[in-house]
Protein backbone atom coordinates (compact mmCIF):
# COMPACT_ATOMS: atom_id res chain seq x y z
CA UNK A 1 0.00 0.00 0.00
CA UNK A 2 2.95 2.49 0.78
CA UNK A 3 4.23 2.46 -2.98
CA UNK A 4 0.85 2.96 -4.06
CA UNK A 5 0.49 6.33 -2.23
CA UNK A 6 4.21 7.14 -2.97
CA UNK A 7 3.70 6.99 -6.20
CA UNK A 8 0.56 8.67 -5.97
CA UNK A 9 2.01 11.44 -4.25
CA UNK A 10 4.63 11.44 -6.50
CA UNK A 11 2.46 12.20 -9.52
CA UNK A 12 0.26 14.65 -7.62
CA UNK A 13 3.27 17.05 -7.02
CA UNK A 14 4.73 17.02 -10.53
CA UNK A 15 1.44 18.26 -11.67
CA UNK A 16 1.20 20.73 -8.81
CA UNK A 17 4.77 21.87 -9.99
CA UNK A 18 3.61 22.76 -13.21
CA UNK A 19 -0.32 23.86 -13.12
CA UNK A 20 -0.22 24.77 -9.50
CA UNK A 21 -3.15 22.17 -8.29
CA UNK A 22 -2.54 18.22 -8.85
CA UNK A 23 -4.30 15.05 -8.23
CA UNK A 24 -3.45 11.56 -8.73
CA UNK A 25 -6.25 8.53 -8.20
CA UNK A 26 -5.86 5.00 -8.09
CA UNK A 27 -8.64 3.03 -7.34
CA UNK A 28 -10.56 3.87 -4.88
CA UNK A 29 -7.52 6.31 -3.54
CA UNK A 30 -7.26 9.66 -4.15
CA UNK A 31 -4.83 12.38 -3.30
CA UNK A 32 -4.89 16.12 -4.39
CA UNK A 33 -2.67 19.30 -3.62
CA UNK A 34 -4.30 22.86 -3.99
CA UNK A 35 -1.95 25.03 -3.98
CA UNK A 36 1.64 25.46 -5.85
CA UNK A 37 4.22 22.36 -4.98
CA UNK A 38 7.62 24.28 -4.60
CA UNK A 39 10.64 21.56 -4.71
CA UNK A 40 14.25 23.00 -2.79
CA UNK A 41 16.93 21.26 -3.25
CA UNK A 42 19.83 21.46 -0.28
CA UNK A 43 23.23 20.25 0.57
CA UNK A 44 20.72 17.55 2.46
CA UNK A 45 18.29 16.65 -0.63
CA UNK A 46 15.59 17.35 -1.37
CA UNK A 47 13.06 19.35 0.75
CA UNK A 48 9.42 19.07 -0.51
CA UNK A 49 7.14 22.23 0.22
CA UNK A 50 3.58 22.78 -0.74
CA UNK A 51 1.76 26.28 -0.31
CA UNK A 52 -1.53 25.21 0.13
CA UNK A 53 -3.52 22.05 1.79
CA UNK A 54 -3.02 18.00 0.77
CA UNK A 55 -5.87 15.93 0.97
CA UNK A 56 -6.28 12.88 0.74
CA UNK A 57 -9.56 10.87 0.01
CA UNK A 58 -11.13 7.32 0.26
CA UNK A 59 -13.68 6.28 -1.71
CA UNK A 60 -14.48 10.09 -3.02
CA UNK A 61 -14.57 10.81 0.97
CA UNK A 62 -12.35 13.75 2.51
CA UNK A 63 -10.11 11.15 5.30
CA UNK A 64 -6.92 12.96 5.98
CA UNK A 65 -5.47 16.46 5.17
CA UNK A 66 -2.78 19.36 5.97
CA UNK A 67 -3.29 23.10 5.64
CA UNK A 68 0.43 23.97 5.30
CA UNK A 69 -0.72 27.91 5.00
CA UNK A 70 -2.51 27.62 8.28
CA UNK A 71 -0.39 24.85 10.13
CA UNK A 72 -2.98 22.60 11.07
CA UNK A 73 -3.85 18.60 10.35
CA UNK A 74 -7.09 16.88 10.46
CA UNK A 75 -8.51 13.16 10.12
CA UNK A 76 -12.26 15.00 9.26
CA UNK A 77 -13.18 12.72 12.54
CA UNK A 78 -12.42 9.46 10.34
CA UNK A 79 -9.09 7.81 12.02
CA UNK A 80 -11.67 5.05 13.65
CA UNK A 81 -14.51 4.26 11.33
CA UNK A 82 -13.15 1.10 9.60
CA UNK A 83 -10.09 -0.91 9.37
CA UNK A 84 -9.28 0.11 5.80
CA UNK A 85 -9.93 3.71 6.47
CA UNK A 86 -7.58 3.80 9.35
CA UNK A 87 -4.94 1.86 7.41
CA UNK A 88 -5.28 4.58 4.42
CA UNK A 89 -4.90 7.29 6.86
CA UNK A 90 -1.91 5.90 8.44
CA UNK A 91 -0.62 5.03 5.04
CA UNK A 92 -0.48 8.53 3.90
CA UNK A 93 0.81 9.61 7.47
CA UNK A 94 3.69 7.27 6.87
CA UNK A 95 4.43 9.43 3.36
CA UNK A 96 4.04 12.61 4.84
CA UNK A 97 6.89 11.42 7.65
CA UNK A 98 8.97 10.41 5.01
CA UNK A 99 8.33 13.82 2.86
CA UNK A 100 7.92 16.29 5.92
CA UNK A 101 9.67 14.98 8.66
CA UNK A 102 10.03 18.84 10.03
CA UNK A 103 6.39 19.25 9.99
CA UNK A 104 5.24 15.92 11.43
CA UNK A 105 7.51 16.56 14.58
CA UNK A 106 5.94 19.55 14.89
CA UNK A 107 2.44 17.57 15.48
CA UNK A 108 4.19 16.01 18.88
CA UNK A 109 2.93 12.73 18.87
CA UNK A 110 -0.38 11.59 18.45
CA UNK A 111 -1.96 14.80 17.51
CA UNK A 112 -5.06 13.03 16.84
CA UNK A 113 -5.92 12.12 20.36
CA UNK A 114 -6.75 16.18 20.42
CA UNK A 115 -9.27 15.90 17.74
CA UNK A 116 -11.18 12.48 19.17
CA UNK A 117 -15.19 13.01 18.96
CA UNK A 118 -18.29 10.95 19.59
CA UNK A 119 -19.66 10.79 15.73
CA UNK A 120 -22.27 8.84 13.76
CA UNK A 121 -20.19 6.00 13.51
CA UNK A 122 -19.63 5.55 17.02
CA UNK A 123 -17.30 6.53 20.07
CA UNK A 124 -13.63 7.52 19.51
CA UNK A 125 -11.65 6.33 22.52
CA UNK A 126 -8.15 7.06 23.08
CA UNK A 127 -5.74 4.52 23.55
CA UNK A 128 -4.69 5.99 26.76
CA UNK A 129 -8.40 5.51 27.76
CA UNK A 130 -9.73 2.38 29.75
CA UNK A 131 -11.98 0.97 31.22
CA UNK A 132 -15.40 1.92 32.77
CA UNK A 133 -14.15 5.53 32.99
CA UNK A 134 -14.48 6.33 29.39
CA UNK A 135 -17.42 8.33 29.48
CA UNK A 136 -16.01 10.53 31.99
CA UNK A 137 -12.22 11.13 30.19
CA UNK A 138 -14.58 11.45 26.85
CA UNK A 139 -16.71 14.10 28.24
CA UNK A 140 -13.80 15.41 30.30
CA UNK A 141 -11.85 15.85 26.75
CA UNK A 142 -14.48 17.61 25.22
CA UNK A 143 -14.39 20.38 28.04
CA UNK A 144 -10.55 20.79 27.44
CA UNK A 145 -10.36 21.19 24.07
CA UNK A 146 -13.52 23.83 23.55
CA UNK A 147 -10.73 26.37 25.94
CA UNK A 148 -7.38 25.25 24.14
CA UNK A 149 -5.60 26.96 20.65
CA UNK A 150 -4.63 24.32 19.22
CA UNK A 151 -7.66 22.54 18.45
CA UNK A 152 -10.80 24.11 16.92
CA UNK A 153 -13.35 23.37 14.46
CA UNK A 154 -13.81 25.00 11.00
CA UNK A 155 -17.61 26.33 8.93
CA UNK A 156 -18.47 22.77 8.64
CA UNK A 157 -17.76 21.16 11.88
CA UNK A 158 -14.06 19.29 11.26
CA UNK A 159 -11.72 19.66 14.15
CA UNK A 160 -8.55 20.15 13.05
CA UNK A 161 -5.19 20.16 15.07
CA UNK A 162 -3.16 23.74 14.56
CA UNK A 163 0.92 22.24 15.86
CA UNK A 164 1.93 26.11 16.35
CA UNK A 165 0.03 26.95 18.94
CA UNK A 166 0.44 23.78 20.99
CA UNK A 167 1.06 24.48 24.54
CA UNK A 168 3.20 21.58 26.29
CA UNK A 169 2.46 22.36 29.71
CA UNK A 170 -1.50 23.32 29.47
CA UNK A 171 -1.63 19.62 27.40
CA UNK A 172 0.33 18.19 30.49
CA UNK A 173 -1.94 19.03 32.83
CA UNK A 174 -5.18 17.33 30.90
CA UNK A 175 -3.20 14.25 30.91
CA UNK A 176 -2.36 14.64 34.18
CA UNK A 177 -5.97 14.85 35.27
CA UNK A 178 -7.14 12.52 33.21
CA UNK A 179 -4.16 9.94 34.79
CA UNK A 180 -5.83 11.18 37.96
CA UNK A 181 -9.35 10.02 37.48
CA UNK A 182 -8.42 7.38 35.92
CA UNK A 183 -6.86 5.86 39.37
CA UNK A 184 -8.30 4.07 42.38
CA UNK A 185 -11.68 4.85 40.85
CA UNK A 186 -11.06 8.88 41.27
CA UNK A 187 -13.46 9.84 38.61
CA UNK A 188 -16.32 8.69 41.20
CA UNK A 189 -15.67 11.64 42.96
CA UNK A 190 -13.43 14.30 41.48
CA UNK A 191 -13.64 16.33 37.96
CA UNK A 192 -11.94 18.72 36.56
CA UNK A 193 -13.37 22.17 34.72
CA UNK A 194 -12.41 25.31 33.56
CA UNK A 195 -12.29 27.92 36.36
CA UNK A 196 -13.29 32.03 35.90
CA UNK A 197 -9.65 32.54 36.01
CA UNK A 198 -9.19 30.09 32.59
CA UNK A 199 -7.18 27.87 35.15
CA UNK A 200 -7.80 24.02 34.39
CA UNK A 201 -8.85 22.85 37.71
CA UNK A 202 -9.97 20.11 39.87
CA UNK A 203 -13.48 19.79 41.55
CA UNK A 204 -15.25 17.80 43.42
CA UNK A 205 -18.38 16.55 41.30
CA UNK A 206 -21.25 17.23 44.39
CA UNK A 207 -21.42 17.11 48.17
CA UNK A 208 -22.28 14.10 48.25
CA UNK A 209 -19.08 13.04 46.14
CA UNK A 210 -17.05 14.97 48.37
CA UNK A 211 -18.62 12.98 51.36
CA UNK A 212 -17.99 9.61 50.40
CA UNK A 213 -14.42 10.96 48.95
CA UNK A 214 -13.42 12.27 52.79
CA UNK A 215 -15.40 8.95 53.88
CA UNK A 216 -13.30 6.85 52.15
CA UNK A 217 -9.96 8.89 52.86
CA UNK A 218 -11.18 7.94 57.04
CA UNK A 219 -11.43 4.26 56.72
CA UNK A 220 -7.63 4.44 54.64
CA UNK A 221 -6.15 6.07 57.35
CA UNK A 222 -7.69 4.34 59.98
CA UNK A 223 -6.68 0.72 58.39
CA UNK A 224 -3.01 2.73 57.84
CA UNK A 225 -2.95 2.87 61.44
CA UNK A 226 -4.40 -0.78 62.51
CA UNK A 227 -1.38 -2.32 60.33
CA UNK A 228 1.15 -0.01 61.59
CA UNK A 229 -0.04 -1.35 65.32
Amino acid sequence: MSDTHDTMFDVACRRAAKHGHGQSKRGNHRVEIDGPYVPLWTFVGLIHRIKGTLTCYYYDREIFAIDFTNARVTDFNMLSYSVSTTNNIHAWMAVCRRMFPSVVAAWRGHWSCWTLRQGGNGRYVSNWVTGPQVDVIENLLERFVKRVPWVYEDRYGIRWFAWEKFDEPLASAFHNSSGFLSREQNWRYFDFDWDSNGEWTRRFKSDDAKRRWEQRKRKRELAQRRRAA
